[in-house]
């Protein structure tokens, strides 16, 4: 399964890269929803993307990150609630940011497509 994830506007598309890279720390979107946090999850990256493109201002930057089971554990233990979407619905969403456990490989697929 696949999240989406957003800089939340305060670092730029390298810098986020480097803070997943490095710190191992990843920027998760989620929101609330009848008083449960929820941690959107997709079937494929491009539902993620929509997802993050649909909920977030043409400035921020954006991306993906497949969330292994390790990933999903931290998550619940933290109070949230992974939910599978369907469909990239539009949503007030914030940013949980996610300590990993393991190494990501990170990678640069270009710029936002803002049309």
């Amino acid at each position: 399964m696949h999240v989406a994830v957003s800089s939340d506007g305060e670092m730029s598309q390298q810098e986020m890269l480097r803070e997943l890279a490095e710190a191992r720390i990843c920027p998760v979107m989620v929101y609330e929803e009848n008083g449960k946090q929820i941690v959107p999850l997709f079937k494929s990256p491009q539902l993620a993307l929509e997802f993050a493109k649909r909920n977030t201002p043409k400035e921020y930057s954006i991306g993906t990150m497949e969330a292994g089971e390790d990933d999903l554990a931290a998550l619940k233990a933290e109070g949230f609630e992974p939910t599978v979407l369907e469909w990239p619905n539009k949503r007030q969403c914030n940013v949980h940011v996610l300590q990993l456990t393991k190494e990501t490989e990170t990678h640069k697929r270009g710029y936002r497509n803002t049309t």
